[in-house]
């Protein structure tokens, strides 16, 4: 019988770990969808991921662009 062998690149599915850094600037968010369904995921994956990126960007140009 062949059992598994957990592996640190064993990840649940609906779950994914986000981050965006850039000149000393970084960001990072975790997302658990609660849902087994992949095209769903890679949808929800990847309006997260480009609102981290939106954020991102908007606070590095917030503080470089201070009064």
């Amino acid at each position: 019988m062949l059992q598994h062998r957990h592996t640190l690149f064993d990840f649940r599915r609906g779950y994914v770990a986000l981050a965006v850094a850039f000149d000393g600037h970084t960001e990072t968010r975790e997302l658990e969808t609660g849902t087994n369904e992949r095209a769903k995921n890679m949808v929800l994956f990847a309006e997260k991921a480009l609102e981290l990126l939106l954020e991102g960007l908007v606070d590095m140009y917030e503080s470089e662009h201070t009064i």
